[in-house]
């Protein structure tokens, strides 16, 4: 967004704000696929099974103190599945990981938000580009239905 503000804008603040605008809509962006993809109850393929450093990995390892590294990481492929990792993917939906990265992942979009408003006001218009920024908005359930 920056690039192509630098591109098209000569003020140097459009490119700014234009920058600004891009980092906050990519990185909501980068939050809500790191939220579908930790989920551990469907494939051993998910973030957590994978010992990924994302956002909602992050959080829920870091959420108790008292928690084993090992007792944390034991999501396992479902053909295998075992008590543990139950017990792990029900530590996972109660820890509050989906609804903190949901607010993470808002607080990026509304950035985002503001700084579109802000480019509106200097521009006095930002075509569709607000109505498609405004379609974005997401839950917790949204992002892993109860099953």
């Amino acid at each position: 967004a920056g690039l192509g503000a630098s591109i098209a804008a000569v003020d140097p603040e459009i490119v700014e704000l234009c920058a600004d605008f891009g980092f906050n809509l990519f990185t909501y962006f980068q939050l809500v696929d790191d939220l579908r993809d930790a989920y551990p109850e469907d494939s051993a393929a998910r973030d957590l099974a994978q010992h990924k450093k994302t956002l909602p990995v992050v959080f829920f390892c870091n959420s108790k103190a008292e928690r084993n590294q090992e007792t944390v990481c034991s999501i396992i492929p479902q053909e295998a599945c075992n008590a543990g990792a139950v017990e792990t993917a029900q530590e996972f939906k109660s820890a509050g990981t989906r609804v903190f990265g949901a607010i993470v992942a808002e607080a990026f979009l509304n950035r985002a938000k503001s700084r579109l408003a802000a480019i509106k006001s200097r521009l006095g218009t930002v075509g569709n580009l607000e109505c498609f920024v405004s379609s974005f908005e997401i839950s917790p359930q949204e992002v892993a239905p109860e099953k």
